[in-house]
């Protein structure tokens, strides 16, 4: 069996994410280097909108990003997860809190700039798939 996308290459994918951390963290791949840079120039755009509202740089932190099928299974994700094809991010903003970080990705998604957005507890999930929302 072929595995799942390619390991996960030295470097960054944009100004302020790598490969690695946007890499699955069961198997440390990627879906391809192409992928992780669509994913991270959506991350730019996400972390450009939260570093203007606090008018300084802030740091995003991905708690998961690219998921393996082993990876997703293992952690309950949905089998169509975004995750899965590269294109989403649980993510942690710091200075935000959780709520904030939801609401302020709801303001992108109102203007078409995020597809997915779910609220968690502790993390806000942001993906470029179809135009929806939950709670989890």
């Amino acid at each position: 069996m072929r595995p799942w996308g390619i390991l996960a290459p030295l470097g960054f994918a944009s100004p302020h994410f790598t490969y690695r951390e946007l890499a699955c963290h069961h198997c440390g791949r990627i879906v391809s280097v192409e992928r992780a840079e669509e994913l991270a120039r959506f991350l730019e755009d996400i972390r450009i909108h939260f570093s203007a509202l606090a008018k300084e740089s802030v740091i995003i932190h991905i708690d998961s990003a690219h998921r393996c099928p082993t990876h997703n299974r293992a952690i309950g994700g949905k089998s169509h997860s975004q995750h899965k094809r590269g294109l989403a991010a649980d993510i942690k903003i710091d200075r935000f809190s959780p709520s904030r970080v939801y609401e302020e990705c709801m303001v992108m998604h109102n203007r078409g700039q995020i597809g997915g957005v779910g609220r968690y507890e502790h993390f806000t999930h942001v993906d470029k798939g179809p135009k929806r929302t939950w709670e989890g």
